[in-house]
């Protein structure tokens, strides 16, 4: 089964598992927005952080996945992207309306998550990505990435995957 593919059950399951809310068509698991930073158990703030990559990479929705995760003043290490949501928001808006992004592994423990994940795009190299986030509570506060394309000339089938 495709890592996307279990994200999204995942999610769908919490949902599922979590107390009604006023609306049945709430998916979920807590109230937006997440920030400032909500008290919750390492479960808690691990479903929370599962619920933004489903909303990031698998919805694709960034601006809500921004809105309602990531702190206003999050920490940003991205050499092309400073500090803010509101830059993050900018930069990163429609980033993935020409690519494919396939999950390849995803984590979390002691309030920091990564995603590794693959992104095709017509015309340019397959690039591996790897995105760290430091949380407080349900809140996305700091993120740092490393990023790499496969050279045309790479010579290790199982290079970045």
């Amino acid at each position: 089964m495709r890592f996307s593919t279990a994200i999204a059950a995942l999610s769908a399951l919490v949902v599922v598992a979590a107390a009604p809310t006023e609306s049945q068509d709430d998916k979920h698991l807590f109230h937006a927005p997440h920030c400032p930073p909500q008290w919750s158990s390492p479960e808690e703030q691990g479903l929370a952080f599962y619920e933004f990559v489903n909303t990031f990479y698998v919805e694709g929705n960034t601006t809500a996945a921004l809105l309602n995760f990531v702190s206003p003043d999050y920490i940003q290490h991205n050499v092309y992207i400073d500090s803010g949501r509101d830059n993050a928001q900018k930069a990163l808006e429609g980033i993935f309306k020409d690519s494919t992004i396939t999950l390849v592994n995803v984590g979390f423990q002691n309030n920091v998550g990564y995603v590794h994940y693959k992104v095709t795009e017509e015309g340019s190299p397959v690039t591996a990505f790897v995105d760290v986030y430091r949380l407080n509570g349900t809140c996305v506060e700091e993120h740092w990435d490393v990023i790499q394309a496969l050279p045309a000339n790479a010579t290790n089938p199982l290079a970045l995957f």
